[in-house]
């Protein structure tokens, strides 16, 4: 992984197959996906329509390399294109049917997003914030 730069600070669709490649090894999670983790590299699951792989998603679920952020990822393109997750609780879902606890899911969903961009504890207030 260590075509991640740092800079970027997030690597998105770690579950579809053909990327998959550069984390899967043997069937395992590779070395470099959980270095780039403790580098600070956020793993991103947003998977719409065609970036996701029940195969790879529950051989990483298994190891215990979940995605930091969950979301639906849906675009104007991606919403009318089949298949397609077509809201939040179809990932919620998912992740729980890959064993995930759902309150971990949430979490991910709700949580560790708010954390990252700085706005844990400020959504709902009026006048609207940045969150």
């Amino acid at each position: 992984m260590s075509f991640v730069h740092p800079a970027a600070g997030r690597y998105s669709h770690p579950y579809v197959s053909k990327h998959w490649r550069h984390n899967l090894a043997g069937g395992l999670v590779k070395e470099a996906a959980w270095q780039a983790r403790e580098r600070g590299i956020l793993f991103e699951a947003a998977d719409a329509r065609a970036h996701f792989s029940f195969d790879v998603g529950e051989e990483a679920v298994k190891e215990g390399f979940l995605p930091d952020l969950i979301g639906p990822d849906l675009t104007a393109f991606s919403m009318y294109q089949r298949p397609t997750s077509f809201n939040l609780a179809m990932q919620v879902s998912k992740y729980t049917y890959m064993g995930v606890d759902i309150y971990e899911v949430i979490r991910r969903c709700t949580e560790l997003p708010a954390k990252i961009m700085e706005c844990k504890g400020k959504s709902g207030r009026w006048p609207r914030t940045k969150c």
